[in-house]
């Protein structure tokens, strides 16, 4: 059995590019990228190749009460964290009708991946179809200067529109706009990228209000 590693992950990801451009395959995803608009390329992998992202903020709650949450963030890509974060994914609120739905008509929307394989949105699809035995997820590829803030920016456009939509817990929802601030995005940004018009400053400070106290209680 092949080892599943980075490097290999990257090679594997790097073939199926190459493939693409040979045969001039034009099935591709337009997404706002850096404040515009670009087309990525779509490529169909084994979905166990993957890596699971355990910055997902879907499972950010999850994690931070988990056990074994230093085991996945001290080392995210071992077998170990990608097993706990397949577990969370599995348990995650109608990861059944998901399932059922990718089994009765196929994957509708792609996922999206960095070069080296990691999944920037589609993980609970992933895992789904790795349940289901099935050989390939149709997943776009970003380009190699993709960091942080871009996928985070991506995310939160992404991740509100799935198969089967699943609402974000409120704690996931405050632990999203706690990273943003993080990456010094502006009160106006983050409403933005929220999709908040009116009464959007209130909205923001009622919630860092909430994710203080929260923080202060866990402390």
């Amino acid at each position: 059995m092949t080892e599943i590693n980075d490097k290999y992950r990257r090679e594997q990801v790097q073939k199926l590019l190459e493939d693409y451009a040979e045969r001039k395959a034009t099935k591709s995803l337009t997404l706002e990228y850096r404040g515009k608009e670009r087309t990525f390329p779509i490529i169909t992998i084994d979905p166990n190749v993957l890596l699971l992202n355990h910055n997902n903020n879907r499972l950010a709650a999850q994690l931070f009460d988990h056990p074994d949450m230093q085991v996945v963030y001290g080392n995210p890509t071992s077998e170990q964290a990608q097993l706990i974060i397949s577990d969370l994914l599995r348990k995650t609120d109608r990861f059944k009708n998901l399932q059922d739905q990718l089994n009765e008509y196929g994957q509708q929307n792609p996922g999206l991946i960095t070069r080296n394989g990691l999944l920037v949105n589609g993980n609970t699809r992933t895992v789904a179809l790795r349940l289901l035995n099935k050989a390939g997820v149709d997943v776009a590829v970003l380009p190699d200067d993709v960091d942080d803030a871009a996928i985070l920016d991506l995310e939160m456009s992404l991740q509100m529109v799935q198969l089967v939509h699943q609402d974000y817990t409120f704690t996931n929802e405050l632990l999203l706009l706690e990273k943003c601030k993080v990456l010094k995005y502006s009160d106006k940004q983050i409403a933005e990228k929220m999709k908040w018009s009116r009464g959007w400053q209130k909205k923001l400070d009622e919630r860092f209000q909430l994710l203080r106290l929260i923080n202060e209680i866990r402390d």
